[in-house]
């Protein structure tokens, strides 16, 4: 009705009025000839504005305009790096109907930042069509320095039973991690590593540096050595290179230094360009051993990486999503310009899909492909890998490496929420991790997977030929960041096992 108080009062009338003033009453009959077309169509059309104006007033009333957004509880985080996470900002127009649920997405948006443990966004105020929020944040404990003991190997499990949980494999040092540095949600990381393999990283990540907060930067300087390394795959599983009379002896030394830079142009979508230089030197007894480690290029190694990254994240939040989904696209070359002491091009897509049914239920699909475009054989170490490395492998072969020139994969899970809980403890000496929230969830989980590998040898079995594994397993959430899962699996080869998983956002 409001759009209706806009229009004239002498248009309505006049839309229904005759003109007598063209009337002819021949015989006591009503003539109406005089209409011309031209009178016709003019009040047509101004009959169809009216009821257009009617519908845009009524759907006005559906809509309520952010007038204001109030932040409180951020005593690090500035607020426009709260403010960039949301799909909406002060002046936009959110549909009644749906006000709720895109609060709650909302929420989930910032907790899946990692910056803070609990997140509420609340109706401040609301008068006719005008809303004011109000965000209230509990941030986190941003400054870790860690005392670190982890694994040389590539997963607990494999140190379990084939490493026979030797201690001497560890790996001890310093970790300093200082998230939300400036308020902006950067990232400073220094690592300083000793034991089995020794490490120094310096790792800078800037979310955004203009004042569009569309373009970011981040850099990466690493030196490492490696007493040991796996030189060659046999039966399937990596073989380490052990020289038991030259506890010295450095089988690997790294080199790596490089920028990334990252274009945001809207909330859920980035893209990344990044140049890397890297040098590798190995020892005599490697090269002998293995001529192909480096393929071919005696004791060392030098090439320059570019990568392209395409990411579109619509999932609620980072380290244990919900609903929403997760594209992938990634073009790697190595090998540019003087350095072309290896040829290698790759293509990587990833896509996973989260499914919400009812409030304890949900279901996750992850697919991923890599091919490598130039069919050539490549270096043994990083460039021919398949699955068994890192988060690339399928449940039940956690003890395996299947390498290859192309792999795709596809993992489901099917999962139930037993619990959650937020905790308030004083047991935690910080007093910002004295809120803890915490979920339990029961799964089962199916995983398919394929390795193609040209260079086959007949003593690695697992290649070229379909995978399949999973059973049922338990995950634990603790402050939305990070993830234990107790996994027992079966494989197609008939082998069973307890398995345990870990991830961490930091």
């Amino acid at each position: 009705m409001n759009a209706l108080k806009a229009i004239p009062a002498v248009v309505v009338p006049s839309l229904f009025e005759l003109s007598f003033k063209t009337l002819r009453d021949r015989e006591g009959i009503l003539n109406l000839h005089f209409l011309s077309r031209r009178f016709i169509m003019k009040n047509i059309i101004l009959l169809t504005l009216c009821c257009l104006l009617f519908l845009v007033g009524m759907g006005q009333t559906n809509g309520l305009v952010v007038s204001d957004i109030l932040i409180e509880g951020n005593k690090k985080t500035k607020a426009q790096t709260i403010l960039r996470e949301l799909d909406f900002s002060i002046g936009d127009t959110l549909v009644k109907a749906d006000l709720t649920s895109r609060l709650e997405t909302n929420r989930l948006y910032l907790i899946g930042t990692g910056l803070f443990n609990k997140v509420d966004i609340n109706i401040k105020n609301l008068e006719a069509d005008r809303l004011k929020l109000l965000i209230s944040v509990k941030e986190d404990w941003y400054v870790y320095p860690l005392p670190t003991l982890e694994l040389a190997d590539r997963n607990f499990n494999e140190w379990w039973r084939d490493r026979n949980r030797a201690f001497n494999r560890l790996n001890w040092g310093l970790k300093f991690y200082w998230e939300n540095f400036t308020g902006r949600n950067d990232r400073l990381k220094l690592i300083t590593q000793f034991g089995f393999t020794q490490k120094y990283e310096f790792d800078y990540r800037l979310p955004f540096f203009n004042r569009g907060q569309s373009l970011g930067l981040s850099y990466n300087i690493l030196y490492s050595k490696n007493r040991e390394i796996n030189y060659i795959t046999i039966g399937d599983k990596p073989i380490p290179l052990e020289e038991p009379d030259a506890n010295d002896q450095v089988d690997l030394r790294r080199f790596r230094t490089g920028a990334l830079l990252t274009y945001r142009p809207k909330l859920r979508e980035r893209f990344e360009f990044g140049a890397y230089y890297h040098n590798y030197r190995i020892s005599d007894t490697l090269n002998v051993r293995n001529p192909e480690f480096l393929a071919g290029t005696d004791n060392k190694q030098q090439f320059i990486s570019l990568i392209f990254q395409f990411s579109s994240d619509q999932r609620d939040q980072a380290a244990y999503p919900l609903k929403g989904h997760l594209l992938l696209a990634k073009v790697e070359k190595n090998g540019i310009g003087a350095f072309q002491q290896i040829n290698n091009f790759t293509l990587e897509t990833t896509l996973a899909k989260y499914f919400s049914i009812g409030e304890k239920w949900g279901l996750v699909l992850v697919a991923k492909g890599k091919t490598n475009l130039i069919r050539s054989q490549q270096p043994y170490y990083q460039l021919q890998r398949g699955l068994g490395y890192k988060t690339d492998f399928i449940r039940g072969y956690e003890f395996y490496v299947i390498d290859g020139q192309d792999f795709v994969f596809l993992k489901s899970s099917l999962r139930f929420r037993l619990l959650n809980l937020e905790i308030n403890t004083k047991v935690m000496p910080i007093r910002r991790l004295q809120y803890i929230p915490f979920q339990l969830y029961l799964k089962l989980n199916s995983d398919n997977g394929f390795v193609n590998n040209t260079y086959r040898t007949p003593d690695n079995q697992l290649q070229n030929q379909w995978l399949w594994g999973g059973g049922p397993a338990i995950d634990i959430v603790l402050y939305h960041e990070y993830v234990i899962q107790l996994e027992f699996s079966v494989n197609r080869l008939g082998e069973k096992g307890l398995y345990l998983h870990y991830k961490f956002l930091f």
